[in-house]
């Protein structure tokens, strides 16, 4: 038993079994990731109305009866 724990503590130090239980980890959480991932729903636009270009109606108006007064 004494023997088993100095051969655990290299083994764990070592490098290469460092770096490859990260990489193992790092791809079980983008595995995990794939299998949650919902798409979010399709949101409709809402477009906005034109406002009436009002100020251009009421210049009009007020020439109209300018004209009709100087043809009689």
């Amino acid at each position: 038993m004494t023997d088993l724990i100095p051969v655990i503590k290299a083994v764990l130090m070592n490098k290469k079994v460092i770096f490859s239980a990260i990489a193992c980890f790092l791809l079980m959480d983008f595995a995990s990731y794939i299998c949650r991932y919902r798409k979010k729903p399709v949101q409709k636009r809402v477009k906005k109305a034109a406002a009436a270009p009002a100020p251009a109606a009421q210049e009009s108006a007020g020439t109209e009866g300018e004209e009709d007064a100087g043809d009689e």
